[in-house]
């Protein structure tokens, strides 16, 4: 459940991060003989997501040229990684994990495709949500649409029919200043940025349901016919938190999400539930961190792992709903230095 105070999203992990965690915190995690801090490094792939063709997925890149294990390959939160920062970018691949291109020489923040596929939304750098077009190779980088002009605003998602566009604002004041009205929450406007429409205080991680006539948000949804909010899977009662924006699949069958358990130290599985509320089950076991759907349903996938980028861990792969025939789609290409 996501907080009204200090309600903060960067939208996208930092290029390249490097959280420092004292020693007095993670005791029963370090290694033997490992010093006592710990550097967390940024995946080199982030935020795939399908095109409507299902003919390309694109996502986020940074490519890892090095690995120094200075303190030994026992140590990976304690290695040095270096990135090639002239190859930072959006990227395209083919569906079959063929013929790897960057688009773009930056990155989009939360990127949506419209339905038709002809252009991508995304959230700039100051928090304006931009759409861009795009003719099925490349990106019109000179007919960029600014579509809001304040608050903070991040995770736009297209309605079905692509006329309308989801989003949410994190403007959401402090201990000191109060919330601004009709800012903190989730907000609709048209494909075109006009009519922009306040719909819910303090939630986030919008995505439309089976109609224009629900937006859902983590394990929850709106109805704007009747004006009233509604619970599907109460999964506070059951011990977990929703970690980043949920989806439907391509069906509308299923809702996926992330989810880390309270009580059970672990990483973050995806996990699916009916939209009545039933059939809660988990996924995979193996940590993800994002995820999207192809059209056919199959799931694209960010193998995750806080502890150590290798050619499988922290890529793209693929997989179908249950879990089943996973595929690798994107690999890691680096030198191991000590």
């Amino acid at each position: 459940m996501i907080r009204k105070d200090k309600l903060i999203n960067f939208c996208v992990s930092i290029i390249i991060f490097i959280l420092i965690v004292a020693n007095s915190c993670n005791d029963k995690n370090k290694k033997p003989g490992c010093p006592p801090f710990e550097w967390i490094p940024g995946s080199p792939y982030d935020d795939p997501i399908c095109h409507p063709s299902g003919k390309i997925i694109g996502f986020n890149h940074i490519p890892l040229k090095e690995i120094k294990y200075t303190y030994g390959f026992d140590c990976p939160r304690q290695a040095l990684y270096i990135y090639d920062l002239e190859g930072v970018g959006f990227y395209l691949i083919d569906s079959d994990g063929q013929n790897q291109r960057r688009v773009l020489p930056y990155r989009l923040n939360c990127p949506s495709w419209s339905p038709d596929g002809k252009w991508i939304i995304f959230s700039n750098r100051n928090g304006d949500i931009c759409k861009m077009p795009f003719d099925g190779d490349y990106f019109d980088t000179t007919s960029i649409i600014q579509l809001t002009t304040s608050g903070h605003n991040f995770f736009p998602k297209w309605s079905h029919d692509g006329n309308y566009i989801v989003y949410d604002n994190t403007t959401c004041g402090s201990g000191v200043n109060p919330i601004p009205p009709n800012s903190c929450g989730i907000l609709i406007m048209d494909s075109d940025g006009n009519n922009k429409s306040f719909i819910i205080e303090a939630r986030r991680f919008p995505y439309w349901g089976r109609s224009e006539d629900t937006i859902f948000y983590g394990l929850r949804y709106y109805d704007l016919v009747n004006k009233h909010e509604n619970i599907i899977f109460d999964n506070i009662k059951s011990g977990f938190s929703v970690e980043g924006p949920p989806s439907f699949n391509p069906q509308k069958t299923k809702v996926f999400f992330l989810a880390n358990y309270t009580y059970i130290p672990g990483p973050i599985k995806l996990c699916s539930v009916d939209p009545s509320g039933e059939n809660f089950k988990p996924i995979s076991i193996d940590p993800i961190l994002k995820f999207t759907f192809m059209p056919d349903g199959r799931i694209i996938y960010l193998l995750y792992s806080y502890e150590r980028i290798d050619e499988e861990k922290n890529a793209l792969w693929i997989m179908d709903q249950d879990g089943s025939n996973k595929l690798q789609l994107t690999f890691n290409d680096f030198m191991i230095t000590f």
